[in-house]
This record gives C-alpha cells, sequence and structure tokens, in this order.
C-alpha cells in the first residue's frame, strides 16, 4: 500500500491518496465472508469514517 497526503496552507491534511497495490478488485478490509471483500486491508470503511469524524469539526 502506498498513502500520500496534501496539506493546505496551515499543514493539515487536505487531501489522501491510498493506492492499494497488488490488490483483486474488491472492497478492501472487511470481512472473509462477504461478498467482493479483501480482509487482508486495509479497512477501507474505518478509514473513510476517520476522514469524514475528523473533518466534520
Amino acid at each position: 500500500m502506498r498513502a500520500t497526503s496534501m496539506p493546505d496552507p496551515t499543514g493539515a491534511t487536505l487531501v489522501e491518496n491510498w493506492m492499494i497495490v497488488k490488490s483483486d478488485h474488491a472492497w478492501s478490509g472487511g470481512r472473509a465472508c462477504g461478498s467482493y471483500t479483501d480482509p487482508k486491508g486495509p479497512d477501507a470503511s474505518t478509514q473513510m469514517i476517520r476522514v469524514f469524524l475528523t473533518k466534520s469539526a
């Protein structure tokens, strides 16, 4: 996985880009019993919630 971020003028993270290398066409993270999920992670749902909660303040 490669992750990069771009800061705004104050240094706070403005944009995050996560590139999951050599991953099948599936939702990253999640339960192995789910349809089209890859439990090897990172957990995309957890990361999206983290971003939404930190950016809503």
